[in-house]
């Protein structure tokens, strides 16, 4: 939602601009440090340079601190193994995939003065017409295959080649009891549909949905910026092919249901449609397709966006409320389990056929018995007894032997 203004062209009226603002700092919270102030000669530029690779060094940093020939000469707090740099690779990659394809994305977006000449939207001090900002526009290019495309791609890639795997768990497995295969990809697919339970309910692919989530994200956060980059109805343009997008991520998304939380999915289909009212809505101020007033229109984006995250809260706090009542039951279970162990003292087990004899003993009423059979049922009583009798009698000696002990 924040990023909508910048990747249309929308001026917001209040009091929605100021909302948009805040998101816009959500998207992207490095814009608001003072680089200019501190580094002299800081512009957009060098932001974008800053903000592509340093994920890449720390991703690089793990991967050589994870090597077993190097993991001896490093102190044992910043030693990891294999798992836990791919695990933490894959978190920071989903972290930095919206602001840094923002920041890249940026980098095409240019507006036109009076004067004819075309500046940077993202640095209104760094001018489109430049010599130097085709190189820029080859590295921005570059840091698309690896930013906006490459992570969605990884995230497919390490999902699919285990998908034979994820399809043979189920659900809510402790991560100690996992595949080492799959442990270290479980952010990418816990919260979805996955295991055995998905495939025996036909959703075999829902285990992929952060793939979908990921494009969805970048395609709505700003891909839209390279389509009709110049010309009149530029801006029109890009509002038009953005809420038809939205209105295929709503229904994509409602279909897909991939969520294993059906108030999650509730959730991600509301929050879809937040964003495709937002893009009709920029559409509408940029066509004035007929008279209304701006104010009231920002007057229900606030109301639309507002409600959203009371949803979201109250949705996070039920969830909450339900894992922890889970987790009460669940320790109640395990306490009356161990209760009924220690009163179990010994349980035998004896698997043998039994005989015609043996059936006719115990199914013959007393009254249908012959005399030899109520002999014997008579004598089997009595050692009954006195077996009873002198196994407490030997438990008695051994009492008294104790006390005067």
């Amino acid at each position: 939602v924040g990023s909508v203004s910048w990747a249309t062209g929308v001026s917001w009226p209040e009091p929605f601009a100021s909302l948009a603002n805040f998101f816009g700092l959500v998207n992207s919270p490095f814009s608001i440090l003072p680089t200019a102030c501190v580094f002299l000669g800081y512009n957009f530029y060098r932001h974008e340079v800053t903000m592509t690779t340093g994920p890449l060094a720390v991703v690089l940093a793990m991967v050589v601190l994870s090597r077993k020939f190097v993991r001896k000469f490093v102190p044992a707090r910043f030693r990891c193994t294999q798992h836990s740099a791919l695990r933490w690779s894959i978190i920071l990659a989903f972290l930095v995939l919206p602001s840094t394809s923002l920041t890249i994305f940026r980098t095409f977006y240019c507006v036109e003065m009076p004067s004819g000449e075309r500046f940077l939207e993202a640095d209104l001090a760094i001018s489109c017409d430049r010599s130097d900002r085709g190189v820029q526009l080859v590295y921005s290019w570059l840091m698309i295959l690896i930013y906006p495309l490459g992570i969605p791609a990884s995230f497919f890639v390490v999902l699919y080649r285990q998908r034979d795997v994820i399809a043979t768990l189920d659900e809510g497995t402790p991560s100690g009891l996992l595949p080492k295969q799959v442990a270290p990809l479980t952010f990418l697919y816990h919260n979805y549909k996955h295991g055995k339970k998905a495939v025996a309910s036909g959703d075999r692919y829902a285990y992929l949905a952060e793939v979908y989530e990921c494009l969805r994200r970048v395609v709505l956060c700003g891909g839209i910026v390279l389509i009709q980059n110049n010309g009149q109805y530029a801006t029109t343009v890009r509002a038009a092919i953005g809420t038809i997008l939205a209105f295929v991520f709503v229904f994509t998304t409602r279909e897909y249901n991939a969520y294993v939380d059906p108030a999650s999915n509730a959730l991600a289909y509301a929050a879809s449609w937040q964003n495709a009212f937002t893009y009709i809505c920029a559409f509408a101020i940029l066509s004035r397709p007929f008279p209304f007033e701006p104010t009231i229109l920002a007057l229900l984006l606030v109301v639309a966006n507002v409600a959203i995250f009371a949803l979201a809260a109250v949705q996070q706090n039920s969830s909450a409320k339900r894992l922890a009542e889970m987790a009460k039951r669940e320790a109640d279970l395990k306490k009356e389990i161990a209760e009924f162990e220690r009163s179990v003292l010994n349980v035998v087990a004896l698997n043998r056929s039994i005989t015609r004899a043996d059936r006719t003993k115990f199914t013959t009423t007393p009254d249908e018995m012959s005399s030899e059979q109520l002999r014997e049922a008579s004598s089997t009583e009595a050692n009954s007894t006195e077996a009873k009798s002198t196994e407490a009698k030997s438990t008695e000696a051994k009492s008294t032997e104790a006390k005067s002990t």
